[in-house]
C-alpha cells in the first residue's frame, strides 16, 4: 500500500504545509489565531485530516 493512499486522523503542521503548499509558519500563526482547528500531542501540534482534505477540495472545486 502505498503511504499517500493511508487514512489519516491528523497532519503535522510540517506535513499539513506540504500537502497544500504553505510554510509552516503560516499554519502556526493560522493555528495560534484560532483560524485553523487543531490538537496538541505532547508538544507537537496536528491539524484533523478532514480539514485539510476539505480545503484542498473546496480549492480545486470540489466543493461537498
Amino acid at each position: 500500500m502505498n503511504q499517500q493512499e493511508v487514512k489519516r486522523d491528523f497532519y503535522s503542521v510540517a506535513e499539513a504545509a506540504k500537502r497544500i503548499g504553505c510554510s509552516r509558519g503560516f499554519l502556526w500563526r493560522q493555528c495560534d489565531a484560532n483560524k485553523i482547528p487543531y490538537s496538541m500531542f505532547g508538544s507537537k501540534m496536528y491539524i484533523p485530516a478532514k480539514y485539510i482534505e476539505k480545503r484542498i477540495a473546496e480549492a480545486m472545486g470540489n466543493q461537498d
